[in-house]
């Protein structure tokens, strides 16, 4: 009989009737109304019987589980580490990484405009870089877009980096916050002058470190740029393997 046919082919074939053959108005009704009884009564035979399941079933969900609670558990950790201060400082600790790429392994200074973290860059064979990570306020973020456009223009027009200016290699926006990666440079000299007791320097690097200034400054002004920030903070050396103690007799 009807009831006894294979489940699969005895509503494969009713759903193929029901797609193919004319319908009256009334058909609709009359279809689900006999199958729901066949359906019931069919149901009512199988319910005692036990369910019968692959081993690789269970196997599957629980894996399937494992991966979404190790998920669950990754994305409110980076959840938690996305949050401000009060005064709108990014909160970022050691061995957090923002946009799956820059990991900070150290703090190189704070500011009014934000703050500058050391990082791993994980996209370029993990280099050094210097992230420079603005306020979540309006005002910072409209001027780290200008500076932005201004970084962009120096790259495309000093690509070999004859005229000493810092290079930017990347930007983004996290979550407000415009950060901003750099070349990773060396002391500033404000920083060197103040662990050597403010002695001033000799006259040899003076001459040489105003000479590189003024190339530098030159390029800006060629290109309708000005610094207007010009300050001992400002100016980096490329690298700290120097000797800070060559003034300590004075």
């Amino acid at each position: 009989s009807p009831d006894r046919m294979p489940y699969h082919r005895r509503y494969r074939r009713d759903s193929d009737a029901y797609r193919f053959e004319d319908r009256s108005p009334s058909f609709g009704e009359d279809y689900y109304s006999t199958r729901s009884r066949n359906w019931r009564r069919s149901r009512g035979r199988e319910q005692h019987r036990p369910k019968k399941y692959p081993h690789h079933y269970w196997r599957r969900r629980t894996r399937s589980c494992s991966s979404t609670s190790s998920r669950s558990q990754q994305s409110s950790k980076r959840s938690r580490s996305v949050e401000d201060d009060k005064e709108g400082h990014l909160v970022c600790r050691i061995g957090d990484w923002l946009q799956e790429r820059y990991e900070i392994v150290g703090s190189l200074g704070e500011g009014t405009f934000g703050k500058v973290v050391e990082c791993v860059d994980h996209a370029r064979g993990k280099s050094q870089v210097a992230l420079k990570i603005i306020k979540n306020v309006g005002k910072y973020r409209e001027a780290a877009r200008l500076e932005i456009n201004v970084l962009k223009k120096i790259k495309e027009k000093d690509k070999e980096n004859k005229f000493l200016c810092v290079l930017m290699s990347d930007w983004f926006n996290f979550h407000g916050h415009m950060c901003i990666a750099f070349e990773l440079l060396g002391k500033n000299t404000f920083e060197f002058l103040k662990e050597n007791n403010f002695q001033p320097y000799p006259l040899p690097q003076i001459r040489h470190m105003a000479y590189q200034l003024c190339h530098a400054l030159r390029f800006l002004h060629d290109n309708q740029l000005t610094h207007t920030d010009l300050k001992p903070e400002n100016i980096l050396f490329v690298n700290s393997d120097f000797d800070t103690l060559y003034n300590e007799k004075k």
